[in-house]
């Protein structure tokens, strides 16, 4: 299994603030360039870093001869697993949220 880090320090160019007015933060190195948010420090990277899982399973039962009375048996499995991680969010202007909280 392998888990990337999760990062909830990077700022969000595309968190709107009740006004809807957003930073200008630099993608690549999580700077922000004009701060225009009326939010302190937006910060919402939701859910865990990348996965990769890779996983297999095996079981075996083997005697066959002097009397065990015959008996062969084999199973397994494989299985690969990729996922981005990412929670859902909701910006502060989206319809879905409930403005009384």
């Amino acid at each position: 299994m392998n888990r990337e880090p999760t990062n909830r320090a990077f700022p969000d160019g595309g968190l709107q603030d009740l006004s809807g007015v957003t930073d200008s933060v630099d993608v690549n190195t999580g700077e922000i360039i004009q701060k225009r948010n009326g939010v302190p420090q937006p910060v919402n990277h939701l859910g865990d870093g990348l996965e990769r899982d890779l996983l297999s399973f095996a079981n075996l039962r083997m005697p066959l001869g002097q009397s065990g009375k015959s008996e062969f048996y084999a199973f397994g499995g494989f299985s690969n697993r990729v996922g981005t991680g990412n929670g859902y969010y909701r910006a502060p202007l989206n319809n879905r949220n409930w403005p009384a909280i």
